[in-house]
């Protein structure tokens, strides 16, 4: 058994489908990850940029893949991602019309719980058994439909 921070709670729904206007704001709000204990800030200060990778891809044959740009912060026990207006509003201009997929990677080696330990990239913490994984990327995603 691995003692280290585990998921709880996800400020989305990755299951749910948002309209692209609803996806912009909750990308202005943030996307919050919360965990089961606290979050030493340090290291997610020093990585802000690179703690949580976002990645655009519309709904749109053969159309880019495209970066949106972010900062993470780490608060108590939760890492918050992020973006300015600008993201924002080119993510609901790209996804108005044909809807898309945010791909959300959290960089769990340089998110350290109170202990110092990586947390887990696991999030089946959320399903009710949880299979822990210290550090490694944890996978998920913001579905997007038209609107």
């Amino acid at each position: 058994d691995f003692d280290l921070a585990v998921l709880k709670e996800l400020s989305w729904d990755p299951f749910e489908n948002l309209p692209a206007r609803l996806a912009a704001r909750q990308l202005r709000s943030g996307l919050v990850f919360t965990f089961d204990r606290p979050i030493q800030p340090e290291m997610v200060k020093r990585c802000a940029r690179t703690a949580v990778e976002v990645w655009l891809r519309t709904n749109e044959a053969g159309s880019p893949v495209r970066g949106v740009l972010g900062l993470a912060q780490a608060d108590g026990e939760q890492v918050i991602w992020t973006v300015d207006d600008n993201a924002a509003g080119m993510v609901q201009e790209f996804t108005a019309q044909m809807g898309g997929r945010l791909v959300i990677d959290l960089n769990c080696d340089v998110v350290l719980d109170d202990q110092g330990q990586p947390v887990s990239a696991s999030w089946t913490s959320l399903f009710g058994t949880h299979r822990p994984r210290p550090g490694g990327i944890m996978r998920t995603w913001l579905e997007i439909i038209p609107g």
